[in-house]
């Protein structure tokens, strides 16, 4: 008799549990529901997202309070890269980075209760004096920028401004899904 393996049912680490559904073979659930860590914690879960066909059908539920930009960076770039319908899901809260992962779906779907926070980066330099600076203009340049891409449509520019100056938004799935229809509203 073989014996198969259950390693695809076992969470992958604390970090990103990953879930093969029985009900069909080309749907893969993917849970967040810890920060989003180092990128070594991720590497099957990008696999996933690369490897995936186009018949394929991957879930990514968030209940995350965000983390690590660099790694959600990876995550968005391996979901832009699939070939697999990604829905990205609400299942309690998407802060911080995990706004940008949720954003990023092909598909958005939200619980009754979610909420999202979405603010600008966080971040901690270290160095000499000179290195700080050109560190300080080149993340100026490059987060003003994707801050801009991500949330377009989503928020409007004055509210992005302002995120870029240091205000935090809130917004229920409610208000949510009312902004999702109108991006909805505006590509038809």
């Amino acid at each position: 008799m073989e014996k198969t393996s259950s390693k695809a049912m076992q969470p992958v680490n604390e970090l990103c549990k990953i879930q093969p559904t029985i009900v069909s073979t080309n749907r893969t659930d993917i849970y967040l529901n810890k920060y989003i860590g180092d990128a070594h914690f991720y590497f099957e879960m990008l696999e996933i997202l690369r490897s995936a066909k186009t018949e394929d059908e991957i879930f990514i539920h968030l209940n995350n309070s965000g983390g690590a930009i660099d790694t959600t960076i990876q995550i968005i770039n391996a979901m832009k890269e699939s070939d697999a319908t990604i829905t990205t899901c609400l299942d309690s809260v998407a802060h911080s980075a995990a706004s940008i992962i949720l954003l990023s779906g092909n598909n958005i779907k939200t619980s009754k209760y979610g909420s999202m926070l979405c603010h600008y980066y966080t971040d901690i330099i270290i160095g000499k004096g000179h290195e700080i600076n050109a560190v300080t203009q080149f993340d100026k340049k490059y987060y003003n920028k994707f801050f801009r891409e991500i949330y377009k449509g989503f928020m409007t520019t004055d509210e992005i401004n302002d995120m870029i100056n240091g205000k935090d938004f809130w917004f229920s799935s409610e208000e949510i899904n009312h902004r999702l229809q109108n991006i909805v509203k505006k590509k038809d």
